[in-house]
């Protein structure tokens, strides 16, 4: 009997033991988990604030790139308008060179300028900037061959006669180079205000 009662105290020795450490077990094992779990919610919370981050970053950028933008675009812009005016006085100074014998133009054309800004920035203004530039090679033609009139005169009477009639054809010549000028400067403020409204 006190053998059963030894193997009766042992299996409740074993029972209590493996209650116990099943039982410890059972809350190491939720332990784990909740640490395995709770790592993984803090490595979704870094990258998560990560990407928010980075996205942050991204608007940012894109936000800086295009105020960037719009104010290469005033500047070049600018840059556009004042040429064309530039090259409207130049063909003045030009016909009143070859007419006149007045000093030789300082300013230089810029036809190339107007043309190569037109193409770089502004492609909406192309097709006038490329009529601009095709009256105002028109006119400068129309400039030289005028000076050879001028210059083949054999009298005062017959130069002065040659620069009322170069002219009146100097002026035909011009309108259109001028009514282009003012097509530009339009499009031009309506551009302007289109890039100051991105703001």
């Amino acid at each position: 009997m006190f053998q059963n009662f030894v193997y009766a105290f042992v299996i409740l020795l074993v029972a209590a033991a493996g209650a116990y450490f099943g039982a410890f077990a059972k809350e190491r094992g939720k332990n784990w988990a909740t640490k395995a779990d709770f790592d993984d919610l803090l490595n979704q919370l870094k990258t998560n604030t990560r990407s928010v981050e980075e996205i942050k970053s991204e608007i940012h950028q894109a936000d800086w790139t295009a105020r960037e933008w719009n104010t290469i675009q005033r500047i070049k812009l600018e840059e556009l308008l004042t040429a064309v005016i530039g090259q409207c006085a130049y063909m003045e100074d030009l016909r009143s060179y070859h007419f006149f014998n007045n000093p030789e133009p300082t300013n230089h054309q810029l036809l190339e300028k107007i043309d190569m800004l037109s193409k770089l920035y502004f492609p909406e203004m192309d097709q006038t900037v490329t009529e601009f530039v095709a009256k105002c090679r028109e006119l400068m033609i129309i400039v030289y061959e005028a000076s050879n009139k001028i210059l083949a005169t054999k009298n005062h009477q017959e130069k002065m006669a040659a620069i009322k009639e170069q002219g009146e054809i100097f002026r035909d010549a011009y309108r259109p180079v001028l009514s282009l000028m003012n097509q530009l400067t339009a499009l031009a403020a309506s551009h302007l205000k289109s890039i100051m409204q991105k703001k």
